[in-house]
């Protein structure tokens, strides 16, 4: 049998498969509902037990986003985890989903993709309880969780003007992911070695330290940054509450030499479809082309995106960094309605 690179065996890597703002608008307009799920375009959903007991649930479906078996499993735990996390949600069970094809991938291989997922599972101190597999054109794994919340949701909506806007992990890992596909494919030559070694580390950060200091300090709301990129995950935080905000981009945390990858050409369809659907929402002061496209990257097992009263966000910064969180930083403040949704500002 003659194989091929994990990234090879699916047309688009990780969150970037997940179907576009634009596509899912119109799936959803033909389904007559008005309940909350249908609204929020956050993946977990809450279930009110009591005043002291929510269930929190979520299931996702990814694509290659590393070559190495162990570490796509574990960074697919992590992207489906991130959306419990996000809600304040403790997670206790997990059940894994593989479909994959198999006249192009080893048994044994497939093997070490459920080991790496088990092995985040266990790290976690999640149970869990079964799987199903299937044969598909793709390589695919998806993972439902299931967390316990002892208070109330984390919001993705309830920002107030003059709240700031953190971030805890850098864009561009779409881009990355991308650019090994082209590697793979004899695309590119380029040296990208080392980048994609920082871009799956990230990827396997748990943002469950993140969101215990977000719950604990008391945030006014939180999402995680996932297939819809910065731009789209920011601005359905803000648009139900009629909000704006400016962002200062030189205050964004980049993977190191993304900008290089984007001006070859090198990015995900799904960016480009994010672009189109959030654009016009958008107003970029002084940002090349290449600068604006990054805010539109579909990241796997993204960071939080939080904001908090600026009472708060010293304390918020400090816990983070006395806690070892590598990447973070305050990219904006929330605002009053304005002409556009988000305003990136660049000196």
């Amino acid at each position: 049998m003659i194989t091929k690179p994990l990234t090879l065996l699916a047309a688009e890597s990780g969150c970037s498969v997940k179907a576009s703002p634009f596509e899912l608008e119109q799936v959803l307009q033909h389904i007559k509902r008005d309940d909350q799920a249908f609204l929020d375009k956050r993946d977990a959903g809450t279930f009110f037990v009591n005043d002291e007991l929510n269930f929190a649930q979520n299931i996702d479906v990814i694509t290659p986003v590393s070559d190495i078996p162990e570490v796509f499993g574990e960074i697919a735990v992590e992207h489906s985890l991130s959306d419990l996390y996000a809600v304040g949600a403790k997670p206790i069970t997990g059940m894994l989903f593989l479909g994959f094809p198999l006249a192009d991938v080893e048994i044994g291989t497939v093997s070490r993709i459920l080991a790496g997922a088990l092995e985040r599972f266990e790290r976690a101190n999640i149970k869990f309880l079964k799987g199903h597999t299937i044969i598909s054109t793709q390589l695919q794994l998806g993972v439902a969780v299931t967390g316990i919340i002892s208070s109330s949701p984390i919001s993705h909506i309830g920002s107030r003007p003059g709240d700031s806007i953190i971030l805890t992990k850098p864009l561009g890992n779409g881009i990355v992911t991308t650019a090994l596909k082209f590697k793979n494919a004899g695309l590119i030559s380029q040296n990208i070695d080392e980048m994609v070694k920082y871009s799956e580390k990230q990827m396997l950060i748990s943002n469950s330290i993140a969101s215990s200091i977000a719950n604990q300090l008391g945030v006014n709301a939180c999402t995680d940054v996932s297939g819809f990129g910065l731009i789209g995950h920011l601005y359905e935080m803000l648009h139900y509450d009629r909000l704006s905000a400016e962002i200062n981009f030189e205050d964004i945390p980049l993977i190191p030499g993304v900008l290089n990858l984007v001006s070859q050409s090198i990015y995900s369809g799904a960016s480009e479809k994010n672009a189109a659907y959030y654009w016009d929402s958008c107003e970029f002061n002084k940002l090349c082309h290449e600068e604006k496209l990054i805010l539109f990257d579909a990241q796997t097992s993204g960071g939080l995106l939080i904001t908090v009263s600026p009472d708060k966000e010293k304390a918020l910064l400090a816990a983070l960094k006395r806690n070892g969180i590598e990447t973070y930083a305050r990219i904006g403040i929330v605002t009053e309605s304005s002409t556009r949704a988000i305003i990136i500002l660049k000196k």
